[in-house]
């Protein structure tokens, strides 16, 4: 009984923590960010050998979020991010190039979109706080279009592999720091990470100059990223 009436009372006691509101506090928040999208894993990996490399390099993107709190230390967020990562077609052509054969890869970037929701657990230290989130959701996303083009002596081949769309799910980890001033106006840093896969269905053209060649490949891609962005916000 002593220990039921022990656990009640610091239930109450927390309830009442994170429900108490103070005069600066603001139920809703609106923001903004802008920054760099950085590759890991297998998705920044360039080595050909690797089968699973995406050859991804750093980029950039942004994110659109509304949060609502429950109380200062603790809301709900949902997140719209978008970003972009270049294709490294000149690893490729390093690695297959040599004196009596030249390869040359060009592409255009990835594209991933993410829709995600999730927890918030905001630390205010005046009108500084420091912010932890734990979303997931969707990552809608598309491959890259690459264009290969082989030469060497009586020899030249090219295909294109064309662009495929696809849907797959997100965690993301985050942790920032947020400053508001005295007009609800605030200033934001945060770093995300990022876990996603993505599967994909690749259609390629090719031709020798004489005959053309036709194929479908699937695939599957870990679409890891870091995205740090810096913004801007408003509480109301």
């Amino acid at each position: 009984m002593k220990n039921l009436t022990l656990f009640l009372a610091v239930l109450l006691m927390s309830i009442n923590l994170f429900g108490q509101e103070d005069v600066d506090f603001k139920k809703h928040k609106f923001g903004m960010g802008l920054g760099l999208s950085s590759p890991i894993g297998d998705f920044a990996d360039n080595n050909v050998n690797n089968s699973d490399a995406g050859f991804a390099k750093a980029g950039f993107g942004y994110r659109i979020y509304y949060n609502y709190n429950f109380s200062k230390y603790l809301g709900l967020e949902i997140a719209f991010t978008d970003a972009y990562n270049g294709f490294d077609g000149d690893a490729i052509s390093r690695a297959y190039s040599d004196n009596d054969m030249y390869w040359s890869v060009s592409a255009n970037s990835w594209n991933h979109i993410g829709i995600m929701s999730g927890l918030c657990i905001n630390v205010p230290i005046d009108k500084l706080t420091v912010n932890f989130k734990l979303l997931g959701g969707l990552i809608l996303s598309n491959s890259p279009e690459i264009y290969y083009s082989v030469q060497a002596d009586n020899f030249y081949y090219s295909q294109t592999s064309y662009s495929d769309f696809s849907v797959g799910n997100v965690a993301n980890i985050g942790v920032g720091f947020s400053y508001t001033f005295d007009n609800g106006f605030g200033l934001s840093y945060l770093t995300d990470f990022n876990f996603a896969q993505a599967e994909y269905s690749v259609y390629s053209e090719g031709t020798d100059g004489t005959d053309v060649y036709y194929d479908t490949y699937d695939y599957k891609q870990k679409m890891n990223t870091i995205m740090l962005t810096f913004g801007f916000y408003r509480t109301f």
